[in-house]
């Protein structure tokens, strides 16, 4: 795969790695420099003329999401609310994240803006990105003076 998920991917890894070794208070606590409380799973495919991106995001729903492509760098984002219910005992074991959510990947080709779709369905986030057909090329003259 081209596509380039430089550091944040290793450091999402190394977050899973922790909490499962030391629990959810690694994972809760706002230490992101972005600001992030978890990062959802994800899934980048590539082929010769487009990018699928695909964001497990369970009981969130599309307005809760937002999605920007600056420069090659596709951003998603949002915000998950803790659920709790009022005659909630004391938890004796939590895995599911709330809080807010950042991934950023950068795009190893240029993609057509226009054609950027987002879609949610099931609480799965996809974002499709046609990839920029690279220019052909020109020839220059050159003049004389």
């Amino acid at each position: 795969m081209n596509c380039l998920i430089p550091f944040r991917r290793r450091a999402d890894r190394f977050d899973r790695l922790v909490g499962n070794l030391f629990g959810d208070a690694w994972l809760t606590a706002p230490a992101r420099s972005d600001g992030a409380t978890w990062s959802p799973a994800l899934d980048v495919d590539e082929d010769e003329t487009s990018f699928t991106v695909r964001v497990e995001l369970p009981g969130l729903e599309a307005k809760d999401v937002a999605v920007e492509l600056h420069d090659g760098v596709l951003t998603i984002s949002g915000q998950k609310e803790e659920q709790r219910s009022e005659n909630q005992g004391s938890a004796s074991w939590r895995e599911r994240r709330w809080g807010s959510f950042r991934r950023v990947i950068e795009l190893s080709t240029a993609v057509v803006d226009d054609s950027v779709k987002a879609t949610f369905e099931k609480g799965v986030l996809t974002v499709a990105l046609q990839k920029a057909k690279p220019s052909g090329g020109r020839k220059i003259a050159v003049e004389t003076r």
